[in-house]
C-alpha cells in the first residue's frame, strides 16, 4: 500500500489513507462488504447502523423538509440494490418528494404510508436482508405461462395448455377506491405466480408473459407508481420471500395481445372445462372483486346484466353463460322433482 501511495504522491494523485484497505478476498467499498469467497455482497454494518439511525431520526419527528426526504431516500434507494423487493417501499418518499419540491423550505408531514413503508425497512435491515449473491445469474424456466386481464369480464391465466379465470365483479373500479386495469393485470400476474408455484415441483426460475406493458416494466424495476398496484406488487414480493414457494424468481416478458393465449379466458372465451388448472386460493383482500368462472352468476352479476351495465361483448358473454346456468338449474330442479315423487310413491307403496 505504501508503494502505491509513493507512486500516486510522484503523479499528484490525492487518496484519503484513512480509507486503505489491505488486499484480499473482502473489501468494503461505497458502503458494501464485497466477499469474493463466498460471492456475496451486502451492506457493511457502519452504514447499517446510519440508515437504522436515519430512518428512527425521521420517525421522532412529526414534519421534514424536501432536504430531509431526499437524504433518507438516498441511502434507502442504495440499499435497494441489495434489496430489489424494497424498491417497492420507496414510493411514499417519491410522491412526497414531489409534493416538498414546490415549496422545499416548507415542513411537511408525511403521509401514513410512508411511516409503514419505513418500518418495513427498518425491519429489513435489521434482519439482515441487506445482502446479495452476486454468482452469475440463473437460467429462467419457460412454462408457457401467461396472463391478461380485461375490463369488461375479468382476468385469465395459461400455464401451457391449462387455464384459469375469475369474473370481476361489477363496479370493480369504484369498490373501495379507485381502480383501473393496470391493477386488474397486476392482479392476474399475481395469480399467475400463485397458479405457477402450485404446478411446479421444485424451486425454479421462471419466466411469464403479458401484455401490459406498464406491469411488465415496472416489475422490471421492482415496484409502480399506481399506489394499488404497487400494493399488489409488495405482496408478490412477500410471496416470492416465503418459504412456501416454488418461485424463487421472476423474468416478466412482453407479448403481444394478439399472441397472449391469456386473452381469451380474460374476456370470457374458455378453454375446455377438462383443462381446468386447480383452484387458486383468492386472498381474503381480494374475494370482494373477483369471483372464479366455475362459480354461478350472483344476483348482483345478473342485476348488471338486465340494467345493461356491460359493454356489448361481456352482455353476450355473460347472457351466455346465464343462459347456460338457467339451463343447469332446470335440470337440477327437474331431478329434484323426479326424486321426490319417487320418493312418495315408495312411501305410498310400503304404507299399503
Amino acid at each position: 500500500m505504501t508503494d502505491i501511495d509513493d507512486i500516486s504522491d510522484t503523479l499528484g494523485i490525492p487518496w484519503e489513507t484513512s480509507k486503505d484497505q489491505p488486499f484480499g478476498p473482502t473489501t468494503t467499498y461505497i458502503g458494501f462488504v464485497w466477499d469474493l469467497q463466498e460471492r456475496t455482497v451486502k451492506l457493511s454494518q457502519g452504514k447499517a447502523d446510519k440508515y437504522l439511525k436515519s430512518i428512527t431520526e425521521w420517525q421522532s419527528r412529526p414534519t421534514h423538509l424536501l432536504e430531509d426526504a431526499q437524504k433518507l431516500y438516498g441511502k434507502l434507494l442504495h440499499t435497494a440494490s441489495l434489496i430489489p423487493a424494497g424498491r417497492a417501499y420507496l414510493t411514499g418518499l417519491e410522491c412526497m418528494m414531489a409534493v416538498c419540491s414546490e415549496k422545499p423550505f416548507m415542513p411537511h408531514r408525511p403521509d401514513k404510508a410512508i411511516g409503514d413503508e419505513l418500518t418495513w425497512w427498518q425491519r429489513a435491515i435489521e434482519n439482515g436482508m441487506a445482502i446479495r449473491s452476486i454468482f452469475p445469474p440463473p437460467p429462467h424456466t419457460d412454462h408457457q405461462a401467461f396472463s391478461d386481464a380485461s375490463s369488461s369480464i375479468g382476468i385469465g391465466v395459461i400455464i401451457g395448455e391449462q387455464w384459469r379465470a375469475w369474473r370481476l365483479v361489477p363496479r370493480w373500479q369504484t369498490l373501495e377506491g379507485k381502480r383501473d386495469i393496470a391493477w386488474a393485470e397486476a392482479v392476474g400476474f399475481e395469480f399467475l405466480l400463485l397458479a405457477l408455484s402450485s404446478s411446479i415441483n421444485s424451486p425454479q426460475h421462471v419466466t411469464v408473459y403479458g401484455d401490459n406493458t406498464s406491469i411488465i416494466e415496472s416489475w422490471r424495476v421492482g415496484r409502480h407508481r399506481n399506489k394499488l398496484v404497487n400494493e399488489v406488487f409488495k405482496r408478490i414480493h412477500t410471496f416470492l420471500a416465503s418459504q412456501s414457494t416454488n418461485v424463487i424468481s421472476v423474468h416478466a416478458a412482453f407479448v403481444p395481445s394478439e399472441r397472449n393465449p391469456a386473452d381469451g379466458p380474460s374476456r370470457g372465451i374458455y378453454p375446455p372445462w377438462e383443462l381446468l388448472l386447480p383452484p387458486v386460493t383468492v386472498p381474503q383482500h381480494l374475494q370482494r372483486f373477483l369471483i372464479d368462472c366455475t362459480a354461478p352468476l350472483t344476483p348482483a352479476e345478473l342485476r348488471a346484466l338486465q340494467e345493461g351495465r356491460y359493454s356489448i361483448p361481456a352482455t353476450k358473454l355473460i347472457d351466455r353463460a346465464r343462459r347456460e346456468q338457467e339451463v343447469n338449474e332446470c335440470i337440477l330442479y327437474s331431478q329434484c322433482r323426479d326424486n321426490f315423487v319417487i320418493g312418495e310413491l315408495l312411501a305410498e307403496e310400503r304404507s299399503a
